[in-house]
């Protein structure tokens, strides 16, 4: 279930400025998010690219940058119900070192929050593990924020990158889970259109470990 949040600051810890110490990225997860706003119901919808995209640790900072360029001109199908239930939702399973790219809805009129960090984290716990967040702008090029409590560094940004590492789980039985904050804004919406309207989508990052189902 995702929570959805108007603008009541749930806590939000920053990741690391740069790439998380021995980060050895081995896939890229893409996850594209929509949303459906209709009187009386508000609530986001999933989009995704089919399946991860397994890279070489050696060439990771090249194939990210290879990806981001295409991911911000396709249009990529909801997902179908026969894949698996860990990539049916925004809750992202991280089996192993890799790159997350979330990109937002181009025929929304929305885009990540220009006044705080687009992706946090919810708990302080394995903080380290993540870090290293990139807004995309519409050419393709990735571009740093000035520092880890900035937002985004150009308006209307719908594209981002990060990296995240493998946590190792609980137990073989228990994955271990983090929680994190998508900041996001809504452009020209409610009574004060000039006003963007900030919220925060706070689905986890589950870690089951290679060998857990």
């Amino acid at each position: 279930m995702l929570a959805l949040v108007l603008r009541s600051f749930p806590i939000q810890y920053p990741m690391t400025y740069g790439l998380p110490t021995s980060f050895a990225p081995e896939q890229i997860l893409f996850r594209e998010i929509s949303f459906n706003n209709t009187p009386g119901e508000f609530h986001f919808v999933y989009g995704m690219h089919p399946k991860p995209l397994k890279i070489e640790p050696a060439n990771g900072s090249t194939e990210i940058e290879k990806f981001i360029k295409d991911a911000v001109k396709a249009d990529y199908q909801p997902a179908s119900d026969d894949l698996l239930e860990d990539d049916q939702h925004l809750n992202l399973c991280v089996r192993r070192d890799s790159y997350i790219v979330l990109k937002l809805d181009k025929d929304l009129n929305w885009s990540f929050n220009d006044l705080d960090p687009a992706f946090t984290l919810g708990s302080a716990q394995n903080q380290a593990y993540y870090g290293y967040l990139n807004y995309v702008d519409s050419a393709g090029a990735a571009h740093r924020p000035a520092d880890t409590k900035s937002g985004s560094p150009f308006p209307n940004c719908r594209l981002i990158y990060f990296a995240a590492r493998d946590v190792e789980p609980v137990s073989p039985q228990e994955p271990s889970y983090q929680p994190m904050n998508i900041n996001v804004q809504l452009n020209k919406l409610g009574r004060n259109p000039t006003k963007p309207t900030p919220i925060t989508i706070d689905p986890d990052i589950r870690n089951p470990g290679t060998g857990s189902p």
